[in-house]
C-alpha cells in the first residue's frame, strides 16, 4: 500500500495500481478504479481528469497524516455526522451523500480550508500537479453552496446559493439521481479547457438547512474549526434521502431480463444488459436524457459481458448516433467505450 501511494505521487500510475491489485483494502474502493481508468486513458487523459485525480490523491494521503489538525478534523465531523446513513463508498459518479461523504468532507476542510492541497501540490506530488494544469489557485478556492440549474451534454450550468451567481461548469455526473433546484456543497476549480471549471471531487448534497448554515459560517472571522467541522458532519446526515434503494435479486426476474438469460447470461449480466435496451429506447424519446442515460449505460458496459452483447446486438447502422449522443455526455473510460460502440455501428452502416 505504501509502494501504491509514492507510485501515485511520482506519477508512475501503472506501478500503483500493480502495487495496489496485490494488497488487502475495503471492497467497494474506488482507488483501484480511479487508477484503472488514468492508464487505460493514457496520454489521451485531459488536464480536468488529471485534476480531479489528483485532488482524490491529495485526500488519499492528507487523512493519513500523523498531525493533530488531521486528527481533529477527523474527530470532529465524524462525531458530528453520527447517526448518518447510506453505503460507505459512492453510489453516484458526480455527488455524495450520507456516510460516503465523511471522507470528502474531512478531505475538503483540510485540503482547502486549512490550504493543505498546496503542501501536496507543490511538495509532495508536482508532478500530478503539472498534468492537471499547475493548480495555483486551487487551495485558495472556498466552498460554497450551488443550486444545479441545467444540464447541456458536458456543460452544467449551477448556480450560487448565497449570491446567485451563475457559472457554467464541466457536467461530471452531478445532476444523475438529483434535478434542477437541489442543492450540493463543493470547490469549484479552473482547470485548462472549456468549459474552464469543475468540482474538485464529487460535492456533498445538502438540505436548505445546512444550507444557510454553512453561509452563516463563511461569513465569520476568525475562523471557527470546531463550528465548520459541525456543520459539515450535519451536511453529511442531511443527504441521506437522496440514496438509491437496495437492489433486490431475490424476486422473480422481469420477462425482458428472462429472456436474455434464456440466451446464456447470468442474472447481473442480463440486468445490465436490460439497462443499454431501456437507455436505447430513452434516448430515442428524447436527447435530453442523455447525461443520466450515459452515466446508466456506462455502469453495465462496464461488466466485459455486457459490453461484448452490446458489441454483437446494438452496433447496427441505425445504433450509431445513439452511441455518438451518449459519447457526447459523457467522459473518460465510458466515452470512449460509446466511440469505440459509434465507430462499430458506422462500419456495419459503410459495409451495407
Amino acid at each position: 500500500m505504501t509502494e501504491a501511494v509514492g507510485a501515485e505521487q511520482r506519477g508512475d500510475l501503472s506501478h500503483a495500481l500493480a502495487c495496489l491489485q496485490r494488497a488487502p483494502r475495503p471492497v467497494g474502493s474506488s482507488w483501484d478504479d480511479e487508477l484503472a481508468e488514468m492508464v487505460e486513458l493514457g496520454e489521451s487523459a485531459e488536464p480536468w481528469q488529471w485534476a480531479r485525480f489528483t485532488v482524490a490523491a491529495a485526500g488519499r494521503w492528507v487523512r493519513t497524516l500523523p498531525l493533530p489538525l488531521v486528527a481533529r478534523v477527523i474527530r470532529e465531523v465524524t462525531d458530528a455526522a453520527e447517526g448518518a446513513d447510506g453505503p460507505v463508498f459512492p453510489e453516484y459518479p458526480g455527488w455524495v451523500a450520507g456516510r460516503a461523504a465523511l471522507h470528502p468532507a474531512v478531505a475538503g476542510t483540510l485540503l482547502f480550508d486549512e490550504l493543505m492541497l498546496e503542501v501536496f501540490l507543490v511538495q509532495v506530488a508536482p508532478v500530478l500537479a503539472g498534468r492537471s494544469g499547475g493548480g495555483r489557485t486551487w487551495a485558495d478556492t472556498p466552498g460554497r453552496i450551488y443550486e444545479l440549474v441545467g444540464v447541456d451534454g458536458v456543460e452544467l450550468d449551477v448556480r450560487e446559493h448565497a449570491t446567485g451567481r451563475e457559472h457554467r461548469i464541466r457536467h461530471l455526473g452531478e445532476t444523475v439521481g438529483l434535478g434542477p433546484g437541489d442543492l450540493v456543497y463543493g470547490h469549484l476549480i479552473d482547470v485548462p479547457g472549456e468549459p474552464a471549471l469543475i468540482f474538485a471531487a464529487p460535492p456533498i448534497v445538502v438540505d436548505e438547512v445546512v444550507a444557510q448554515r454553512l453561509e452563516r459560517l463563511a461569513d465569520h472571522d476568525p475562523w471557527d474549526l470546531e463550528s465548520r467541522c459541525a456543520a459539515l458532519g450535519a451536511a453529511v446526515r442531511s443527504g441521506d434521502p437522496y440514496h438509491r434503494p437496495p437492489i433486490e435479486f431475490d424476486d422473480e426476474p422481469a420477462p425482458w431480463v428472462r429472456e436474455l438469460m434464456a440466451d446464456g447470461l447470468g442474472r447481473v449480466d442480463a440486468e445490465q444488459l436490460a439497462t443499454i435496451e431501456a437507455v436505447i429506447m430513452a434516448c430515442e424519446i428524447s436527447s435530453g436524457s442523455a447525461p443520466s442515460a450515459a452515466f446508466h449505460a456506462g455502469v453495465a458496459l462496464a461488466h466485459p459481458q455486457v459490453y461484448a452483447e452490446a458489441q454483437r446486438r446494438y452496433t447496427g447502422s441505425e445504433h450509431e448516433a445513439l452511441w455518438r449522443t451518449l459519447a457526447g455526455a459523457s467522459h473518460g473510460r465510458e466515452r470512449a467505450r460509446f466511440v469505440q460502440l459509434a465507430e462499430a455501428s458506422r462500419g456495419h452502416r459503410e459495409a451495407s
